[in-house]
């Protein structure tokens, strides 16, 4: 029986070392989403849907704002439609992600039919909403590196991807950019 006991703690201990190790290759190579779940509180945001989350790109916005009283730079936490309808879940995931110490902060919203509605057949019960089993309803921290918690509730495509992927960084199939 002590022989048993100890070969499964070194089983379990090994398996938990192969997940920390993962978890440090996580990336914007990782999936669409991994890096706004990491890094630290954000004084300005970019917020809305797909099309903010393509189409905006902070680095125009901060070498345009550089000389203003803004506080920057300003960082794109827009997701996709389905994760992130303005709404109760993506409300609470933006006041996590945000650094309230901050003055001068500068936020854009992008806001187009689809972020506005719902598809719930009772769009005011905010509990049936599609969003809160999807990634910002289940993760609770924005503000970790690496989120352990966001790729073992989120993450798809089994840990040594995230290694696979990471070593091949000449040619992603993905690259969220910071």
């Amino acid at each position: 029986m002590k022989k048993y006991i100890i070969k499964i703690s070194i089983f379990i201990f090994i398996v938990l070392a192969f997940f920390l190790i993962a978890g440090t290759f996580a990336d914007g190579t990782t999936d669409p989403f991994y890096i706004r779940f990491t890094g630290t509180k954000q004084k300005s945001l970019i917020l809305g849907t797909s099309k903010a989350a393509q189409g905006l790109q902070p680095h125009v916005f901060d070498s345009i704002l550089c000389n203003k009283d803004f506080s920057l730079p300003i960082y794109n936490f827009a997701f996709s439609i389905g994760h992130s309808p303005y709404g109760p879940v993506y409300f609470d995931a933006i006041q996590k992600k945000l650094n309230k110490n901050s003055n001068n902060g500068l936020f854009i919203l992008a806001v187009d039919p689809w972020s506005i509605c719902s598809l719930s057949k009772d769009p005011n019960d905010s509990l049936k909403f599609f969003e809160n089993n999807l990634a910002l309803g289940n993760t609770h921290s924005y503000n970790l590196k690496p989120n352990y918690i966001y790729l073992l509730k989120n993450y798809e495509y089994g840990w040594g991807n995230i290694i696979l992927t990471s070593e091949k960084k000449g040619k992603p199939n993905l690259l969220l950019h910071n």
